[in-house]
């Protein structure tokens, strides 16, 4: 069976001075899947939300040039304008809210931060405004909300942890996933397991298995030394 097209991948906008950390941020993204195109300064960001499109921005509202071009009050006049944000801040936001800051679509996230914090954010944005529940890749349909998984008219249930990994793989295929990013989502916020990366290779099993007894087409490819990534087997 075909694989069903996917979407190209969600693009962000990031809008920061420093080209370190920037870069960083970047780096990280990429790292999860997404695409990410960097601007320097307000006024190239607003430039580039009059000539493309994009899932989301990140912005740090620190930058020289904030308060004369803010990207949150330019998004309305583009196609961007639904286009959520999140705000590198400072505690300074409280004494003057900014006035374009939508809360049902844009997030603070407070200075100093650490990356993989970002990513939890911008993870969390997509998942409200975003990402679709099910997804069909090859003879498999994958719904996140009910955690199962449907091949042939046969609908079973998944664990979580597995759902989730699936789901980002088939998500992002037929990109590689690294399993750093699987031990940090998935088992570092719990603190529960002391080697996280070796869960990450227990729980693949476990997927493996589980995915093999279906008798569906999709495989979790290993990439030595990076991750993960979903494809479809040839019968």
């Amino acid at each position: 069976m075909t694989p069903i097209a996917k979407p190209a991948p969600l693009k962000i906008l990031v809008v920061h001075e420093h080209p370190a950390l920037r870069s960083q941020i970047r780096i990280c993204l990429e790292d999860s899947g997404y695409e990410v195109i960097e601007a320097n300064s307000c006024k190239q960001a607003v430039d580039l939300l009059h000539t493309s499109e994009f899932s989301a921005m990140i912005v740090d509202n620190d930058a020289y040039d904030f308060e004369a071009v803010s990207p949150l009050s330019e998004r309305n006049l583009t196609r961007n304008s639904n286009a959520p944000c999140i705000v590198l801040a400072t505690n300074r936001v409280f004494q003057k809210p900014l006035k374009h800051f939508n809360a049902e679509t844009d997030d603070y996230l407070f200075k100093p931060f650490k990356i993989a914090e970002l990513e939890k954010h911008v993870r969390a944005t997509f998942n409200v405004h975003h990402e679709k529940s099910k997804l069909t890749f090859g003879s498999i349909t994958i719904c996140r909300a009910s955690s199962t998984i449907t091949v042939n008219r046969a609908t079973s249930t998944l664990p979580y942890k597995q759902i989730e990994l699936l789901y980002k793989l088939i998500s992002n295929s037929p990109r590689v996933i690294k399993k750093e990013h699987f031990a940090e989502t998935l088992y570092l916020p719990e603190m529960k397991v002391s080697q996280p990366q070796q869960a990450v290779e227990s729980l693949v099993f476990r997927l493996r298995k589980r995915l093999r007894a279906t008798n569906c087409d999709v495989r979790i490819k290993c990439v030595r030394g990076v991750g993960y990534k979903a494809s479809i087997s040839k019968r």
